[in-house]
């Protein structure tokens, strides 16, 4: 993870939905440029510096995946060759591979700490993955 994205995550104010885990997680490797990459100062001018960081470190590793949830981000990834997927598309995947199961009460704590997720898109995410809608989950 850049620098710039888990400083994102996890200082500033209030305490966004992970960021503890975040700052625990003792297999995440924090990666500090050495210096801002042309491609990093290109994508600056239309990403904020997480995003842009990101994508050019995807970029610079020739990552397989790119985990990033900002529309514009994730389209500017996707022009440059980069496969991505947000969070609720890891999930369905970690719940593919038998990692989360059920989804359900992952997605519960996420809208309860804060994380915007409509309706529509649940209903989406739980048939894709298998699990029958039910009710809302907090309403968002």
């Amino acid at each position: 993870m850049p620098r710039e994205v888990f400083l994102e995550i996890t200082s500033g104010e209030g305490d966004l939905p992970g960021s503890q885990a975040v700052r625990k997680a003792g297999w995440l490797e924090v990666v500090e440029a050495d210096e801002e990459t042309a491609l990093q100062a290109s994508l600056r001018r239309d990403l904020d510096q997480g995003e842009a960081a990101a994508i050019a470190l995807a970029k610079s590793l020739a990552a397989d995946l790119l985990l990033i949830d900002e529309r514009q981000g994730r389209s500017v990834a996707e022009s440059l060759g980069l496969e991505v997927k947000g969070t609720l598309g890891a999930l369905l995947m970690a719940k593919n591979e038998g990692l989360v199961d059920p989804l359900r009460p992952v997605l519960e704590r996420l809208r309860q700490e804060g994380a915007w997720i409509s309706d529509d898109l649940l209903r989406v995410v739980f048939e894709a993955a298998g699990e029958v809608p039910g009710e809302s989950t907090s309403g968002h």
